[in-house]
């Protein structure tokens, strides 16, 4: 009697228990130039819901997620959503790469000829600093005319005009308020306003003019 319960119990404790391994999600989060956004909202849904924010790189990571389907969901301000959905399996480890995100539509009744208008902030060597890119009908705008004041200003501080790539840079900025005026060929002046700039802070905005746009 005595025999069969020692052989009972030592059958009992061989059997090993092992912990479910989890999974991963990483990724970079990014605009239709390529540049990377910092602070973009991030959120993983599926039996339970995770969210962080992309970081100074444009990189997010998801170290402990459980198994399973996912919808993942990327927001930033003045780009549109990103959504896609996924499945991760014990042990996976998945690298997304670049996630591409699109400026917003334009609210009602904007017409056309007025740019849509995103905006982040990078880190920046060089101090304070202003930079972006100009798109015209989705391409890369070359040689536009930019102008910066003090706000509502009318004599412009600094003046510059955009590369090969569409892109510009107003650098060694004091740390303050400014307005970027931009005089794109054919179409209307446009100026962005009271963009505020700190020390160490790269302001980057993304001009994108459609000229397919009616008023809603």
């Amino acid at each position: 009697m005595r025999a069969g319960l020692a052989l009972s119990v030592g059958l009992y404790f061989s059997v090993p228990c092992f912990p479910q391994q989890n999974a991963s999600v990483s990724g970079t989060v990014v605009d239709q130039t390529r540049a990377v956004i910092s602070n973009a909202s991030i959120t993983v849904e599926g039996a339970l819901q995770h969210q962080v924010r992309s970081d100074s790189l444009g990189k997010f990571d998801f170290p402990e997620l459980e198994p399973g389907p996912y919808k993942i969901v990327v927001e930033s301000p003045g780009f549109r959503r990103y959504e896609a959905h996924l499945t991760l399996r014990v042990g996976e480890e998945k690298r997304l790469g670049d996630i591409m995100l699109k400026i917003s539509p334009p609210p009602p009744c904007v017409g056309p000829g007025s740019p849509l208008i995103g905006q982040q902030s990078l880190t920046s060597l060089d101090g304070a600093a202003l930079s972006g890119v100009v798109l015209v009908d989705g391409h890369k705008k070359k040689g536009v005319a930019l102008k910066l004041y003090s706000p509502g200003g009318d004599r412009p501080q600094a003046k510059t005009r955009t590369d090969s790539s569409g892109a510009f840079i107003f650098r060694g900025l004091e740390p303050g308020l400014y307005d970027v005026a931009i005089e794109p060929d054919a179409l209307e002046p446009f100026r962005a306003r009271s963009l505020r700039v700190e020390h160490g802070v790269e302001v980057h905005l993304t001009f994108a003019w459609d000229r397919t746009f009616i008023c809603l």
